[in-house]
């Protein structure tokens, strides 16, 4: 692992410490904290998926249409924004998105509970991505976690070679699963 100093020069930590870090998984680079791992590969790829695939199959195809819909959503509702935005100059409590920023729109007190909900979501989201690939076959080299600057974050990183292969439908699948899956973590999170 190579922790960089500056954006032009690097410095090698120990050899003991970059082998203890490569062993677990741990990148560190600049302004990011990287953890990656094979450890939920199998149990992504056997049993569960398979067990239930028609179920599955099922379940991801309701989501290329949420995503399919809430794609053309979301466009519609950044081009009111952007319009209002021009249209009413005023602070105005009925937009409809607001950016949020730790420390000038959101408490300091609220910041924790806040990138603690961003990881949270992340990783069921990633989540998604990863079910909805080992229902299409597509190999899974690993997933982890990271820190850009003070965002946490997830990921899965998947066989390009393998989901070039799928068919469109079912990189769909795959594409839209993580927005599926925070979809019906928000409505289950309202539900409670």
């Amino acid at each position: 692992a190579v922790v960089s100093t500056q954006s032009t020069g690097t410095k090698l930590l120990g050899k003991k410490y970059n082998f203890y870090l490569s062993r677990n998984g741990i990148f560190i680079k600049f302004v990011q904290l990287q953890w990656h791992t094979k450890r939920f590969n199998s149990a992504l790829s056997q049993g569960f998926v398979w067990r239930y695939s028609s179920k599955i199959a099922l379940w991801f195809t309701c989501g290329a249409y949420f995503g399919i819909i809430a794609m053309f959503s979301s466009i519609l509702i950044l081009m009111y924004t952007f319009i209002y935005s021009f249209v009413k100059q005023s602070e105005d409590s009925s937009k409809i998105l607001t950016p949020v920023v730790p420390g000038v729109n959101l408490p300091n007190s609220q910041i924790i509970p806040y990138l603690f909900t961003l990881l949270v979501s992340g990783i069921f989201h990633e989540y998604g991505h990863a079910l909805a690939a080992a229902r299409e076959g597509v190999s899974m080299y690993g997933s982890g976690l990271f820190m850009f600057l003070i965002y946490p974050a997830a990921f899965v990183d998947l066989n390009t070679e393998t989901l070039i292969r799928c068919d469109a439908f079912q990189r769909l699948r795959i594409f839209c699963a993580g927005v599926w899956h925070n979809c019906i973590m928000m409505v289950g999170a309202n539900l409670i």
